[in-house]
């Protein structure tokens, strides 16, 4: 699956544009296909530093949508005082160093978790079994959308806070909610569906 398949497809004049003069078009005219044209000029470097740091396809992908929204908003002002390749390389390094700093930190936690596991009752007063709702979920659950619907139902997090703590998008916040609730609807026992109101 290509990692830029959400981009748009770009004129053929920008792609005689230099970065400096991208970057330009996008400050006077905020257009962003300028940005676009800067992330699929610069995929490969992108996939290079995220093969460094083990990143799969979809992780991937949900990056380079998430630096298409950082770049809109750095660019909108900024001064490169050096090459655009290397102020680029030098935001994206950081970024992937963030990102895996956040995955060791949650990695612990999920081990931590799974050598104590919670208390055997998700709902005292229904008697429903959270293990039993934990493996319903992970057999219809991708691992992300698993973890969202947890981070929401289990742990009482908003959107908001599911999207700050796990280092996602908002909007990823809300894809990874919907699909998973559509799964649960069609695939969980009618006792946990009402328990979780879906």
């Amino acid at each position: 699956m290509c990692a830029t398949n959400w981009i748009p497809a770009i004129p053929q004049a920008y792609t005689q544009l230099s970065d400096q003069e991208l970057v330009a078009h996008y400050q006077t005219a905020e257009d962003t296909l300028a940005i676009a044209m800067l992330i699929k000029r610069y995929e490969d470097m992108i996939r290079a530093i995220a093969h460094r740091f083990h990143q799969d396809t979809e992780a991937l992908r949900d990056l380079m949508q998430d630096l298409f929204v950082v770049l809109r908003d750095k660019l909108r002002d900024i001064q490169i005082d050096r090459s655009f390749r290397a102020w680029f390389g030098a935001l994206l390094r950081n970024r992937f160093i963030d990102q895996y700093r956040r995955q060791q930190v949650r990695s612990q936690f999920r081990q931590e978790q799974q050598r104590e596991p919670p208390e055997s009752s998700m709902n005292v007063e229904s008697g429903l079994d959270f293990r039993t709702l934990r493996q319903h979920m992970q057999l219809l659950l991708s691992e992300r959308e698993c973890q969202c619907l947890e981070l929401h139902f289990l742990h009482d997090l908003s959107y908001e806070d599911i999207a700050e703590q796990e280092g996602w998008t908002f909007k990823q916040v809300c894809g990874c909610m919907y699909r998973g609730m559509k799964k649960l609807r069609h695939g969980l026992p009618q006792e946990y569906r009402q328990v979780l109101a879906c």
